[in-house]
């Protein structure tokens, strides 16, 4: 008798082998990149069914990749990235090998008539301040920048929830290289004027001309280099964007590198 149960489980478990194979986590990495190849970091991706209890956006890392461990099943990653089209991908993990990989593409989004280069330099050591109605154009290396005249804000950082002391010049000061209007000069068809303003990983952000101007608005709009007396660390800068009047840091710019003067008119 004890032979023959000995028999049956042995039997049972060599049968049941190949679906507890099936069942394990396979490791899935997603690769994020646009139409050209270049991988997109910071994009993020939701995963549904989820691979954890609490969905949650998940973020690529500087290689523009996202590693998980998934359970055999079909799946949707909806992945979207600042300056680019959000896009859903389905993809089914059969759980027969330990390793796959899942390509998302993404389209460079137009932003009102503004293109997002898809070539966008990999280098944040100079900001770029240009206005192409007007064919100007500035380059500020770090040094350029740490020598023009410095002011400082003390803002409280909602998601860090601490005050923050940003050292910078105010984007106005800037601004101004371009022989731009500011000040009394500026009105008209001027307030038609906006500011681009991109990360090097193409996170943009916008402010109107107006709230930039100390003459009309009375928050400070800031190119910080310095936080809490030392240099911005590789995470922030060198260059960030302080936008002191936000309730929330959506608009402070981490890794700046680009400002360009539009109009809608």
């Amino acid at each position: 008798m004890n032979r023959l149960i000995s028999v049956a489980l042995l039997t049972a478990l060599f049968l049941a082998a190949p679906l507890l194979a099936q069942q394990q986590n396979t490791i899935v990495t997603l690769t994020i990149s646009d139409s050209e190849g270049g991988r997109i970091t910071n994009a993020r991706a939701l995963i549904d069914p989820s691979p954890g209890p609490n969905p949650q956006e998940l973020s690529t890392d500087a290689r523009g990749q996202l590693t998980l461990s998934l359970k055999p099943a079909s799946y949707v990653a909806f992945v979207r990235a600042p300056g680019f089209v959000a896009t859903t991908t389905h993809f089914v993990i059969s759980g027969s090998i330990p390793n796959e990989t899942v390509a998302v593409v993404l389209q460079i989004a137009n932003l009102g008539g503004v293109q997002v280069s898809s070539s966008w330099p990999e280098r944040d050591d100079v900001l770029e301040i240009s206005s192409p109605s007007q064919n100007r154009h500035v380059t500020l290396t770090v040094a350029d920048f740490e020598a023009l005249p410095h002011v400082k804000v003390t803002v409280h950082n909602v998601h860090t929830e601490a005050d923050e002391t940003y050292a910078g010049v105010p984007l106005i000061t800037l601004l101004a290289k371009l022989n731009g209007p500011i000040g009394r000069e500026l009105n008209g068809m001027d307030f038609a004027g906006y500011i681009i303003a991109t990360a090097i990983d193409r996170y943009v952000a916008v402010l109107s001309t107006a709230e930039i101007d100390p003459t009309i608005h009375a928050g400070q709009v800031l190119i910080a280099d310095s936080m809490n007396g030392k240099p911005l660390d590789t995470q922030n800068g060198p260059f960030k964007l302080i936008v002191t009047d936000d309730k929330r840091p959506a608009r402070w710019v981490r890794n700046l590198v680009s400002l360009e003067v539009r109009s809608v008119r």
